[in-house]
């Protein structure tokens, strides 16, 4: 069973404020040997729907999928299960598989403490 990782984002109406997080994705796919791609939530393309239902199309079936986000809020916790469950009636093959928010994890706060160590 061929699978992808997709990593999803919010989104920004200002495109050029996607660009951290293609680099993101980027660094991610350096590190994996499976095939990532991007998917935005809003204001931005590709969105999950899109990715998904190409990526079945060359015959993926299996979709780990990396919300982006730093707490569980209404994307992580209703919008996504919502659009899945969309999906998947009309894709039943495939399977989806969520990985965790990033959460309130010890090495984002040591992220944040060096930002505010270098403006100190």
């Amino acid at each position: 069973m061929q699978t992808m990782v997709v990593v999803l984002g919010h989104g920004s109406r200002a495109s050029e404020h996607n660009s951290g997080f293609e680099q993101l994705v980027d660094m991610v796919r350096s590190m994996t040997d499976l095939p990532v791609e991007s998917a935005y939530m809003e204001n931005n393309a590709p969105d999950l729907g899109t990715v998904l239902r190409q990526a079945s199309a060359q015959g993926f079936q299996r979709f780990i999928l990396m919300p982006l986000f730093l707490f569980k809020g209404i994307h992580v916790a209703k919008d996504v299960p919502l659009e899945i469950a969309n999906i998947k009636a009309e894709l039943p093959e495939i399977e989806v598989v969520f990985a965790q928010h990033l959460g309130a994890d010890p090495r984002i706060a040591e992220i944040v403490l060096e930002r505010i160590k270098e403006v100190i």
